[in-house]
């Protein structure tokens, strides 16, 4: 296999991206955050295009993804063999030799056999490695939300059923964002995107849906969640307003989030990681297992 640098319109004309991080729009569209976006694309003996990726250069890595939780590597074919994936990342680590590269793979709930033998493929190049723990939802359980509910949880979700919560999808983004900021402010962790850059990215390179949990007057708690592959929804930000959480408006938000992707066809809603740079954060990680939310791994591979 020989890998060439290719433009961009070479390489989304030849590859669909599997999933947003990789549209064109959300690659372009972040391309500010890297000293330079690269497209290669790996050909076989008989010069046809089999697999590709989009990478960008910063602080001397090559990175995949170098603006989104993670990256992709694409394919002409669903199910490409072991061995032309194996040539792939070989003939992409002598391509950029000098600089390491860095990625990024979604956890494998995401895809079928291709992603699986990535995730192997990437790890035996690999001379560094740490994996985060992400969680999702698999939507077929929303119909019997309590029955996954651990005994704590359970009873914290029908005290929260007893305070007369209300809950719609919005398009007032600014004011679902301003729950979610004040929730990160009130723990000391700043939001990794302003207003204005969840605004950009929403109008131009993702669809996203946001929602709100209100008490009489009061937003109480808020979600913004990006539609990121077929049948897959994901939570980029969820939180309750402080002062607030002794009514446990965080045990009524989740299960009408899944009933919502459950009733719009969705298969899995991505909780995302309770950990950074593998470094879990425990109560996180009880939260989202409390719900009935399963654990996959997202691995960092350094190459």
């Amino acid at each position: 296999m020989i890998v060439r640098l290719a433009s961009a319109d070479e390489f989304y004309a030849v590859f669909e991206a599997r999933c947003v991080y990789g549209s064109r729009a959300f690659v372009e569209g972040n391309a500010s955050r890297a000293q330079a976006v690269r497209f290669f694309i790996g050909y076989d003996e008989k010069e046809r295009p089999r697999l590709g990726t989009a990478m960008g250069y910063r602080d001397g890595e090559w990175l995949c993804p170098f603006s989104a939780p993670f990256g992709e590597v694409v394919a002409t074919k669903d199910d490409e063999s072991l061995e032309r994936i194996y040539d792939f990342v070989s003939e992409l680590c002598d391509t950029l030799a000098g600089a390491p590269v860095r990625f990024t793979l979604p956890p494998l709930f995401y895809g079928g056999q291709m992603l699986t033998r990535l995730h192997g493929v990437i790890a035996n190049y690999a001379k560094g490695a740490y994996y985060d723990y992400n969680y999702h939802y698999d939507l077929s359980r929303a119909d019997h939300f309590e029955e996954y509910l651990d005994r704590a949880a359970r009873k914290n979700y029908r005290h929260t059923l007893q305070q007369g919560f209300a809950f719609a999808q919005t398009d007032d983004i600014a004011r679902a964002y301003a729950v979610i900021k004040a929730n990160r402010e009130s723990h000391g962790y700043p939001l990794a995107m302003s207003l204005e850059q969840v605004t950009d990215t929403v109008e131009r390179m993702v669809t996203a849906r946001f929602f709100l949990l209100t008490l009489g007057d009061a937003d109480v708690a808020a979600a913004m969640v990006y539609d990121v592959a077929p049948g897959i929804g994901q939570v980029v930000y969820w939180g309750d307003a402080p002062g607030y959480s002794e009514l446990r408006p965080m045990n009524m938000l989740p299960p009408l989030l899944f009933a919502h992707y459950r009733e719009a066809g969705y298969r899995i809603l991505d909780i995302g990681p309770s950990s950074k740079r593998g470094v879990p954060s425990p109560g996180l990680c009880r939260f989202k297992e409390s719900l009935g939310c399963e654990l996959t791994l997202k691995p960092t591979f350094v190459l």
